[in-house]
């Protein structure tokens, strides 16, 4: 299923990102929500997710969201 999924992305010029368990993402015109939906802690930062570079290693905690609105470091 994934190598059918991956080739589908590509030819929809879409670029697939793995997320560990638990961890969703959801992109929106006011930024990119991060939803943590699994019982440990998630650091975005070290998960090099591109819109969370800013970050500086935020610590996303069991049942936590957050909010990274693109071009600004807000939360």
């Amino acid at each position: 299923m994934s190598a059918i999924l991956d080739e589908v992305f590509k030819a929809a010029k879409i670029d697939k990102v793995e997320l560990p368990n638990g961890l969703r993402r959801s992109k929106t015109s006011i930024g990119t929500f991060y939803y943590n939906y699994s019982k440990n802690k998630m650091n975005l930062k070290a998960l090099r997710l591109a819109d969370a570079a800013e970050l500086d290693g935020l610590e996303l905690p069991p049942a936590g969201v957050a909010l990274v609105r693109e071009g600004t470091e807000e939360l």
